[in-house]
């Protein structure tokens, strides 16, 4: 469901910008969707809820979260969303050498190949648009791994046993107060501006930031974050689908190739995914 909702929010993500900068849309999404889940947090919230360890990984989720969005946002300035789509989804490949090389937990030779699997559908997706070596580019590159931060710090907020609506509203909220707080001192934005762009704002704020950010929180009680971001890829295969129902495009051979291997690589990723071998 989150691949589905992210896969038909890259659209929106760049309409959103004619009216607004980057880093105000990126801003007041963020915000809009924290705030959509602040009231639900009534219900999970109690003393023992916050501690100084939980808010120290709800504060680094948020700058992580920040950051990924804001590369992500401003590479679409200067590099093709084709481009964006497949240098953000190096998430799939990043989150287990990050598992295994900086936390020194054990990575499946199932989840590497299914990463590359999956990673290689990708490309077979958006090869035909992809052009490399734009400042955007390298921009999201370096979201990939804030995102790839993003997951596994959601992971180990589960472990802390964080109630998951809370680490969603919590983490999204203080995202978009900084988010915010930049957008005014670098890009100055109006209420007119913002206006224009308000059902790209609504769309990826509550359904692609709120509701898609709060169940992938809620999917990351229960199942590693190798296999999530392995999963998370087919948002690729559901962006190619919106664009052939919406837009009337095409699925090349290519196309359907991709969306076969990422398939195939989360099939296998869930199939083996209690093997450690």
């Amino acid at each position: 469901m989150v691949a589905f909702i992210w896969g038909t929010a890259f659209v929106a993500q760049t309409t959103g910008m004619k009216s607004m900068g980057p880093v105000t849309f990126t801003g007041f999404r963020l915000l809009l969707g924290g705030l959509v889940l602040l009231p639900f947090t009534y219900f999970y919230f109690n003393n023992k809820s916050l501690n100084f360890e939980r808010i120290k990984i709800l504060f680094l989720m948020s700058f992580a979260l920040l950051i990924g969005a804001l590369f992500q946002q401003i590479a679409l300035i200067y590099t093709n969303v084709a481009n964006v789509a497949f240098l953000t989804a190096l998430y799939v490949p990043i989150v287990p050498f990050i598992y295994f090389v900086i936390l020194k937990k054990p990575v499946s030779k199932y989840i590497i190949f299914a990463s590359v699997l999956c990673i290689t559908g990708v490309w077979f997706l958006s090869k035909n648009e992809l052009e490399f070596g734009s400042y955007g580019d390298l921009l999201s590159i370096i979201g990939a791994f804030f995102w790839s931060f993003h997951i596994i710090l959601i992971f180990k907020a589960s472990e802390l046993n964080i109630e998951p609506v809370l680490t969603a509203a919590f983490h999204i909220f203080f995202a978009g107060l900084i988010g915010l707080m930049l957008a005014f001192l670098i890009e100055n934005p109006n209420f007119i501006d913002v206006k224009k762009g308000a059902f790209e704002l609504i769309y990826t704020g509550i359904l692609s930031i709120g509701l898609g950010f709060t169940l992938q929180t809620i999917a990351q009680k229960h199942l590693p974050p190798t296999n999530v971001a392995i999963i998370l890829s087919t948002e690729s295969v559901f962006a190619s689908i919106a664009a052939f129902i919406i837009l009337g495009q095409i699925l090349e051979t290519n196309s359907l190739i991709g969306c076969a291997l990422i398939l195939l690589g989360v099939i296998i990723s869930e199939y083996f995914k209690n093997n450690n071998v």
